[in-house]
């Protein structure tokens, strides 16, 4: 199992595109809850959240195609970030 992580494969990319952003999502969200009660004041929105969540994910991007040279890796990560990003923009251009 550890030795599928070490390959460059299109599928180890579309995991790492969708796990990386979602598990960064929870720890700032929760983060987030904890300050706002300690100092009773809102500061990130949920859709902030979500799109700094996106964001981060080109950083996964970038190491996979600068550092290891996995160009498959990468280009799964590249397209769960370009799905994200459009289904943000579809499910948050409305509130504009």
């Amino acid at each position: 199992m550890i030795n599928y992580f070490r390959k460059d494969t299109f599928t180890l990319g579309i995991i790492l595109g969708l796990l990386v952003p979602a598990v960064l999502f929870v720890i700032i969200y929760y983060t987030n809850q904890y300050f706002e009660q300690l100092a009773n004041k809102n500061f990130l929105k949920t859709n902030t959240i979500m799109l700094v969540s996106i964001v981060l994910n080109v950083f996964v991007l970038r190491y996979f195609l600068t550092h290891k040279d996995r160009d498959k890796t990468g280009r799964g990560v590249l397209m769960v970030t370009f799905v994200y990003a459009i289904l943000f923009f579809i499910l948050f251009l409305k509130s504009f």
